[in-house]
């Protein structure tokens, strides 16, 4: 599929841990545009569209750095 991305890469992509995009699937914050063959739950790999990751990532970024600001 063009213009999409597995976890992996939408994760580096984006700055974000991949476990931060498994999440957002697990709570139906984003959902998968499509599926592309591999190593995933019945040899599949859901791909996502970056730019509908890439709010989720910004919200992401700013708590962890007002995390970060509160020493702890």
């Amino acid at each position: 599929m063009r213009d999409t991305l597995d976890a992996q890469r939408a994760a580096a992509e984006l700055g974000v841990p991949v476990t931060a995009i498994y999440d957002w699937k697990h709570r139906g914050r984003v959902a998968p545009v499509g599926y592309i063959r591999g190593v995933g739950r019945g040899g599949r790999v859901p791909v996502y569209r970056l730019e509908e990751l890439q709010p989720l990532a910004e919200e992401y970024r700013q708590r962890m750095a007002r995390r970060a600001g509160r020493g702890g």
